[in-house]
């Protein structure tokens, strides 16, 4: 998948939704979700934070919904802050 399509506001804050559960269909209290200041810090922690595995992952913004290939992209983009924030 390409880079998402600039200009992408790296400051707006974030939501980060994932499944602690590989299956179809997430039992009960398998769906967990984290709060950001900014989508830069966001991306880092699915990216680079290796605590827990998360499956699943969505991060929505005031302005888009990213997921999946989506979100390595946002990593990978040129427009990307690559200062590790966590």
């Amino acid at each position: 998948m390409s880079a998402p399509s600039l200009p992408i506001d790296f400051g707006l804050q974030a939501d980060v939704f994932w499944s602690q559960s590989g299956r179809r269909l997430a039992p009960k209290g398998a769906i967990r979700y984290r709060r950001f200041a900014s989508l830069t810090e966001a991306v880092h922690f699915v990216v680079l934070d290796t605590s827990e595995k998360r499956f699943h992952c969505a991060i929505d913004t005031p302005d888009h919904r990213y997921d999946g290939a989506e979100i390595d992209a946002l990593y990978r983009s040129a427009g990307f802050p690559k200062t590790q924030v966590l």
